[in-house]
């Protein structure tokens, strides 16, 4: 292995790059490159860095931070987008296009919902599914389960609806820590830990 596959594995073991630095006998100045070129590469995520060291040493990989919560900004928007998107799809395929096909077959209260967003909107850009949010489609997979379900998530999720709406609620929670940054408490290391424990369960290939 290569000078920067070795720092890649400390990494990834909780190391700070100052005990990288130590460990591999070289200065701290020869570390970061090191860990910025593998974060260029798409090798390792900030969030990698800031959250891997335990939060006791975390003040010392603390100009990490801001791109550890752009990571889990991305994450966060590849989930919703992902699941806004197939969830339309796979209820087009069931039920058929237009207002009394698909549309219809979202239940009442979040279509209500989603119209009054819209109106509400100075400059409406988009239809109405356009203004759903994760509870909103967590309350439209929960209730056209069976209908859509196996289109929209990974077969290892099918098994248990409550887990999967579960998961989409708490998800919700940390978009709003995300998003307000100002109004709630940052992302945790637990919140990490459960955002890329997610990914795999709700994200399709």
């Amino acid at each position: 292995m290569g000078v920067r596959d070795d720092t890649l594995a400390l990494v990834r073991q909780g190391l700070t790059p100052q005990e990288i630095a130590e460990r591999m006998g070289v200065s701290i100045k020869t570390t970061i490159p090191y860990i910025d070129q593998l974060i260029g590469e798409r090798r390792l995520r900030r969030s990698d860095v800031f959250f891997g060291v335990p939060p006791s040493k975390r003040a010392q990989v603390q100009w990490y931070a801001d791109g550890a919560y752009a990571d889990v900004y991305e994450d966060l928007r590849a989930i919703e987008r992902s699941l806004h998107q197939r969830i339309r799809q796979a209820l087009e395929q069931k039920f058929g296009a237009g207002e009394l096909g698909w549309w219809r077959a979202i239940p009442e209260d979040v279509r209500v919902k989603v119209q009054e967003r819209r109106e509400r909107d100075s400059s409406p850009e988009c239809d109405a599914y356009a203004y759903t949010d994760l509870l909103d489609l967590s309350d439209i997979l929960r209730k056209r389960w069976s209908d859509i379900a196996a289109e929209v998530l990974p077969k290892e999720s099918l098994a248990n609806r409550t887990a999967v709406v579960d998961d989409l609620r708490r998800l919700n929670d940390l978009r709003k820590k995300v998003m307000h940054p100002v109004r709630y408490s940052s992302p945790t290391e637990e919140d990490f830990s459960f955002l890329n424990s997610l990914k795999p369960r709700l994200l399709r290939d």
